[in-house]
């Protein structure tokens, strides 16, 4: 049983990262599901006035003004620019914006950092123990990461991942365990023990976790003015 629950985590992550890539292959800055749309719309609006006694002038010069609309539009991403403005209007109407923690598990403390014209947005990552994960919340956070590079690609955000190994301090949890009382003395002593344990193999650097950062990076002029969700620092 284990054996083929390993088989079909790996199988996900070949899917995932190195299987269909048609979703992410361009031909001069068009996605197949782009020039889908464009061919669609060209046939069927731009094919309506062949079925009507309208001039042939007429109806050449309407399939391809059609035709250029529709590869304009789609060639500036238009559908995507509405949807997000529509998205961003009901954020403010609402009067709370959409922040990072909603992906990856991102922590609230971030910086904006300018270079020039060059903004970087650095921010924590926590992620969750990858083996205690049920094999569909792994397929969820895969998804949900593959939906992240995407956003930050339409975007202009290139993306950067980086990882270092520090000293597992947890002083919140181990407070929280040291002030809970026990239900007996023995009990009680086990648990102090467990936690000075736990305290000596950070402080030797033997008990080490790995900790995240998320760098996002982008040009000035691709950033949204107004946005005030992270305090700009020089």
């Amino acid at each position: 049983m284990d054996q083929e629950q390993h088989e079909r985590e790996e199988e996900l992550l070949r899917a995932s990262f190195m299987g269909d890539i048609r979703e992410d292959v361009e031909f001069l800055g068009l996605s197949l599901k782009d020039i889908g749309w464009i061919v669609g719309t060209t046939l069927v609006i731009g094919g309506f006035p062949f079925l009507l006694p309208f001039p042939v002038v007429f109806k050449m010069t309407w399939i391809v003004a059609i035709f250029m609309t529709s590869t304009l539009g789609q060639w500036l991403k238009w559908p995507y620019r509405l949807k997000r403005y529509m998205h961003d209007a009901q954020q403010k109407k609402e009067g709370a914006g959409e922040d990072l923690g909603s992906f990856l598990g991102v922590e609230e403390d971030g910086w904006l950092y300018r270079s020039g014209r060059t903004l970087h947005v650095v921010s924590s990552l926590s992620a969750s123990p990858w083996k205690t994960a049920v094999y569909a919340q792994k397929r969820t956070r895969i998804g949900g990461f593959e939906q992240f590079l995407r956003a930050m690609v339409q975007e202009g955000f290139s993306a950067q991942i980086s990882a270092e190994q520090i000293p597992d301090v947890r002083l919140e949890l181990w407070n929280q365990k040291r002030n809970h009382p026990a239900k007996s003395p023995g009990i009680q002593a086990m648990k102090l023990n467990r936690i000075e344990m736990w305290e000596r193999l950070a402080g030797d650097g033997k008990a080490l976790r790995s900790e995240y950062t998320l760098t996002l990076t982008t040009s000035e002029s691709k950033s949204k003015s107004g946005n005030g969700q992270m305090n700009q620092q020089s």
